[in-house]
């Protein structure tokens, strides 16, 4: 299994998350840069959001115990936080 192979259903489980959330709040649904930060110490894979004023955030699914309880994902404000969420959080 390649790279792509391994975080193809990772990435499509985000995205339905992602828009199952905002749309029951009535918000515009963030969008996948594309861009991904690699966490091994952790063991998550963060990927980089994007809303419609331009703000960037990170979010993860590899993390579901840290999630809001009846969620699945973690978001992260900055790329800083993301790299040490483990241990701040």
């Amino acid at each position: 299994m390649n790279a792509f192979e391994a975080l193809a259903p990772i990435v499509i489980h985000i995205e339905a998350e992602l828009e199952r959330v905002f749309t029951a709040e009535g918000a515009p649904v963030p969008t996948l840069t594309g861009n991904m930060l690699i966490v091994p110490e952790i063991g998550a894979v963060w990927f980089e959001l994007q809303d419609g004023t331009n703000t960037l955030t990170w979010v993860t699914a590899d993390m579901e115990m840290r999630a809001a309880w009846g969620e699945t994902l973690v978001i992260a404000t900055s790329r800083e936080e993301a790299l040490t969420y483990d241990e701040s959080n």
